[in-house]
Parts: C-alpha cells; structure tokens; sequence
C-alpha cells in the first residue's frame, strides 16, 4: 500500500498576490515493488506568463527515472524505507515559495523469509532447529515450506540426493498427511547448501536461480 505522509506537501503560496499557488501530486493505489509511478505539479490558476522549469530529485527506497525539467516525475519505487520525491521550481518571481515535498512508504504485503541454511554436507538437521521450523509454520495458517537444495559444482546430484534424504527423515516424515513443502533442486547452483523458507499467503516464492 502506497501512503503518503505529506499529502500536498508545502508547494502552496499565501499571502502574495504575485505568487502562483500550486501542490505537488502521487498517485493513489498500490504500487507492485520495482513500479514506476508518477509525481505531478498541479497550479492552482496556472502560471500567467511564468515559465517554470522544473528540478526533481528523489531520497529514500525511490529512484528517479523521467520527467527531469517537466511537470511530471516518473518515479520507480521499491520496498524497504520512506522515499521523498522532491520538486524545485525556477522562473518563480522573488520571493514566492518555490519547492514541494512528497513522502511516501510502501508496504508490499507479506514477504518470504529464510528460517534456516545449512552449507556443505549434511547428515542431520538438528532437533531443535526442526522443532522451531514446525512451530513457526503451526504459527502461520495457510503458510508454505520452500526447500531450496543447491549440488555446489562437484557431482551436484549426488550431493542433492544426500540432503533429500536427510529432508525426507527429519522433515516430511514429521507429516501425517501431504506436507506443506515445496522441494526446488538446483543442479548448477555454485554453492552446496540447503535453504528452509517460510512463505505466507500471498507471498512471492524465495529468490532460489
């Protein structure tokens, strides 16, 4: 979800006749990570025979990607922190307020995140890291396991086959009925390790190519 914290932000004049009013605009919905949206300068009467030039610039989980000297911004956004989109107006006459600033945050939802890894061989995973990976799946209805298996670059099927085993009699064995799990081998992963992934409802797989 996409909101703003300054709405309007402090673009509007006051008290100056000869100053044009304007605010600065964000979109409204909610946004996907990595998606461009756009920022817009609106005039309260238009501009007369101004003629503004406009400076962006942005701060925070944002990146700037068009629209430098016009109007309107596109802005690419991504989630993690606050981003601030920031506006400055030449060619205003002396005196009049000149900038604007937007905030906004982004909350994409529920994410996937790692429970355990485990690098080189692997003959056991331990009772009390398993206990916990059971309980927090228990504490989250509707939730997922993803199990990412990586053969590192000698004899990766073997080394696969060895920690399905090891999957099979520490973790899927704990099931009475089909296992909430979701097994991915990667025979040309360079690393030789096991990852457990929680994934929620509505989260998007682990990141495992």
């Amino acid at each position: 979800m996409l909101v703003f914290l300054s709405p309007a932000a402090w673009g509007q004049n006051t008290g100056k006749d000869a100053c044009p009013g304007f605010h600065l605009r964000g979109p409204n919905g909610i946004p996907a990570n990595g998606q461009i949206i756009l920022f817009f300068v609106r005039w309260n009467d238009g501009t007369g025979d101004i003629k503004p030039v406009y400076k962006w610039n942005v701060a925070g989980s944002g990146e700037f990607v068009g629209g430098q000297g016009t109007p309107v911004a596109e802005v690419k956004v991504f989630a993690g922190s606050n981003f601030t989109v920031f506006v400055e107006i030449a060619g205003l006459p002396a005196g009049c307020r000149n900038t604007a600033a937007e905030t906004g945050v982004i909350d994409l939802g529920p994410v996937a995140s790692k429970l355990e890894e485990y690098t080189g061989p692997l003959t056991r995973i331990p009772k009390s890291q398993m206990e916990g990976i059971l309980k927090t799946l228990k504490e989250n209805p509707g939730s997922q396991l993803f199990v990412v298996l990586s053969g590192g670059n000698q004899d990766p099927q073997r080394t696969i086959s060895c920690k399905r085993k090891v999957l099979e009699k520490d973790l899927l064995s704990k099931f009475e009925t089909s296992p909430p799990v979701t097994i991915i081998e990667q025979l040309q992963g360079k690393e030789d390790k096991l990852s457990i992934w929680l994934v929620p409802p509505g989260a998007a797989p682990p990141p495992y190519r």
